[in-house]
């Protein structure tokens, strides 16, 4: 694994890490990071058909971008 990749065995640490919280998040990829990977480790974060991990959500009226 290099800095360039992502990585599912950290994608599944992150995310074990977010649940303890027990808050609400939202997941985007970054620059490094591989959205196909992330996608699987985070299935209600699916891909568009780009294969990117674009979407929208709302917080009461206000509209989020991701």
């Amino acid at each position: 694994m290099g800095y360039m990749n992502g990585d599912v065995l950290t994608y599944k640490w992150f995310r074990e890490k977010l649940q303890v919280l027990q808050l609400p998040v939202c997941i985007i990829h970054g620059n490094h990071d591989n959205p196909g990977l992330i996608s699987q480790v985070f299935p209600d974060f699916p891909l568009n058909a780009e294969n990117e991990m674009f979407y929208q959500r709302s917080w009461g009226d206000i509209n989020i971008l991701f």
